[in-house]
């Protein structure tokens, strides 16, 4: 039950991703995209960072359960809006058995990088 309603939520409100696993295998699934401020900078003083501001930093990446984040984990490409970021570390949540969804750090990444 929770894992539908979660799914139905990130694909309504969520963006369109292509994710490309380091041995190359692809998959399409929707998430949402999130700048990570280190240690929230907002809370500490800092400046609000807008929706898609770019910093070089790392992003939160929340999508649908079929996307193995865990599996595929480091180095997955993720490619959304003509932004591309690899995946450095992929967990999924887990709720009595069932994976409701997938959570994944990345960075963004420029035209010549691969991975890493």
């Amino acid at each position: 039950m929770y894992k539908d309603v979660i799914t139905g939520v990130i694909k309504r409100y969520g963006t369109k991703c292509t994710v490309t696993s380091k041995y190359g295998s692809g998959l399409s699934v929707y998430g949402f995209i999130q700048p990570l401020n280190y240690r929230n900078k907002v809370s500490v003083g800092g400046s609000f960072q807008s929706d898609g501001y770019l910093d070089g930093g790392y992003y939160l990446f929340i999508g649908e359960p079929r996307f193995r984040a865990d599996v595929m984990g480091y180095g997955t490409m993720i490619e959304a809006n003509g932004q591309r970021y690899v995946v450095t570390r992929g967990e999924m949540y887990l709720h009595k058995g069932e994976y409701l969804y997938s959570r994944a750090v990345m960075r963004c990444v420029s035209e010549g990088d691969t991975d890493e």
